[in-house]
């Protein structure tokens, strides 16, 4: 068994014995990441770093492609552990994984800082008509409409497991790494790959309003619709920001 911590304390070790002796037969690969994830979780709680480690270990020996175990233990290790270059690394692993053009072109710098003069988004959204209803400026997703579920499918990973490995990969470019670009490049991909959902669009635009005096974002085009979220972040980042 791998649910054995000589470190862990009594009470933390009894609490999983128990739990697992509920299992009945033989957990599929799925199911044993799973629960690994979930336990890890808990022993989070616990204060108890050196065991929960061990378990998204073995998760990610049972499945080393797998992007949610890959994200949840470099925010592991960026939050409790502040190890921030083994985070950066499990997060690129993830992002390689689901999306290689993608890591290969934040990950150099001369890429990078082409993308951020021809590409954006919003340019992106300008090009595809004139007026600015949401409906007609939103880009098209890849022309799936015939068959729904790919749409929720990015290369055979669940699109909602990418854009929160995206959204929180650039949180961390930004927080712990300071890289601006890196970090608008991958809300940017989010928003390609999801233009519709609120929790993209309102992370989008969370990013601008504190980030529009940069150079980049000055030549970027705002569509309406955009306006208005992006106004309605700056009252909330004001009125967060004035003394109570």
């Amino acid at each position: 068994g791998y649910f054995t911590f000589s470190q862990s304390n009594d009470s933390t070790d009894e609490y999983f014995t128990r739990d697992l002796s509920n299992t009945n037969g033989i957990l599929t690969e799925k199911q044993q990441i799973l629960r690994l994830r979930k336990y890890a979780k808990k022993l989070e709680k616990f204060d108890d770093y050196q065991a929960a480690e061990v378990l998204y270990e073995r998760a990610l020996e049972i499945e080393p492609t797998d992007i949610v175990t890959l994200q949840l233990f470099a925010i592991f290790l960026q939050q409790k552990k502040g190890e921030l270059s083994r985070a950066e690394a499990f997060f690129n692993r993830a992002l390689q994984t689901c999306l290689p053009n993608l890591h290969l072109n934040i990950s150099t710098p001369n890429k990078k800082k082409m993308l951020m003069k021809q590409s954006s988004y919003l340019r992106l959204l300008h090009e595809n008509g004139d007026n600015d209803s949401p409906n007609n400026n939103l880009p098209h997703q890849h022309h799936h409409h015939h068959h729904s579920d790919q749409l929720n499918v990015v290369d055979g990973y669940k699109l909602s497991d990418v854009i929160h490995l995206l959204t929180s990969f650039s949180n961390f470019m930004l927080k712990s790494k300071g890289d601006i670009e890196a970090a608008y490049l991958l809300l940017e991909k989010s928003m390609l790959l999801a233009p519709e959902q609120a929790s993209t669009l309102a992370h989008y635009a969370h990013f601008l309003a504190q980030h529009q005096s940069e150079e980049f974002l000055n030549s970027f085009y705002l569509p309406d619709f955009l306006n208005q979220i992006l106004f309605q972040q700056k009252q909330k980042l004001e009125e967060n920001s004035l003394p109570k």
